[in-house]
């Protein structure tokens, strides 16, 4: 889905993600949405995001937030979600959001070697 979040699709939006999650075996360990599109959030987006983490966080599945610019940033900070989902959580850009995941789940599976 390539389309700026705002009040008009959120709701799509997340039954989108639902379903994907629901065909997707086996489940993700993380779901990551590429902002890129979106300029800014109103806040029917922000409820969508934070209802979708409660249902991820419920799930053990991580949020994780790509290319996001410095406006949906600041919402995200101003709204408290950013603290909800982490800011450890937020790139800047699909690559480093990947990349970020990717590593983490190598640090994860060393120490449960140990």
């Amino acid at each position: 889905m390539h389309w700026p979040f705002f009040f008009a699709n959120t709701t799509q939006f997340r039954n989108r993600v639902r379903d994907l999650l629901r065909t997707t075996g086996p489940s993700p360990r993380a779901v990551l949405i590429d902002l890129q599109a979106t300029a800014r959030l109103d806040i029917d987006s922000l409820e969508m995001l934070t209802e979708l983490l409660t249902e991820l966080k419920a799930k053990d599945i991580e949020l994780l937030l790509a290319s996001v610019r410095a406006p949906v940033r600041d919402m995200l900070q101003r709204s408290g979600l950013a603290d909800s989902i982490g800011k450890q959580h937020i790139f800047l850009s699909v690559e480093e959001g990947v990349w970020a995941f990717q590593e983490s789940s190598r640090q994860e599976s060393k120490r449960e070697e140990i």
